[in-house]
């Protein structure tokens, strides 16, 4: 018998353990969550305060903060990705080859402009792809009845896996969980 309470007991202490640590897991995924509303909906003030044509107030694309001694080739480029950015030509499937012949240039310049400035091709589409889908979430709830995969094709992505990747990989959240966490912010659920 005093085995059983032994083991009984035990497994008491490790459900209360492991419940302990659930408890914990949700609380960061919701501040991440929370940050993240936050971030957006900042953002979205900002941009709406940006004149139309100029760079935009955000620090990653800010223009302003280039240094002067840059050339002209890269501060075209820059200007022309700004552009590029502004008519999100990223939500569709996209190469370097591609984007360099749309901005008349060649790849290896602008593979080097965007390893400079923007952290690489990849992660610079697809940073563009999911900023553009989380603040396109936070506003339309229609949007967040389309499934993973659904939304993986209209954001550019080239499959749902690559998709959830990368969100995972700049949110800290997957898509569900955001997507669901929205909803019920929307019913007023916390």
């Amino acid at each position: 018998n005093k085995i059983w309470y032994f083991i009984f007991g035990v497994g008491f202490i490790l459900l209360g353990i492991y419940s302990y640590w659930l408890r914990n897991e949700r609380k960061k995924l919701r501040l991440k969550f929370e940050k993240l509303l936050h971030n957006i909906e900042e953002e979205k003030v900002t941009t709406s305060l940006r004149q139309p044509g100029n760079a935009p107030i955000n620090e990653d694309h800010s223009l302003e903060k280039q240094t002067i001694d840059r050339n002209s080739t890269e501060l075209k480029l820059l200007k022309l990705l700004q552009r590029f950015e502004d008519e999100k030509g990223y939500l569709s499937p996209l190469k370097l080859e591609d984007l360099a012949i749309h901005l008349g240039t060649n790849r290896t310049t602008l593979s080097t402009v965007l390893n400079d400035h923007k952290g690489g091709f990849l992660t610079y589409i697809n940073s563009l792809r999911i900023h553009k889908l989380l603040t396109d979430l936070t506003i339309d709830s229609e949007l967040r009845k389309k499934t993973i995969s659904e939304l993986s094709e209209m954001y550019g992505f080239v499959n749902e896996k690559t998709f959830t990747t990368n969100f995972k990989k700049q949110t800290g959240l997957t898509p569900s969980y955001f997507i669901k966490q929205l909803d019920l912010k929307d019913l007023g659920i916390d």
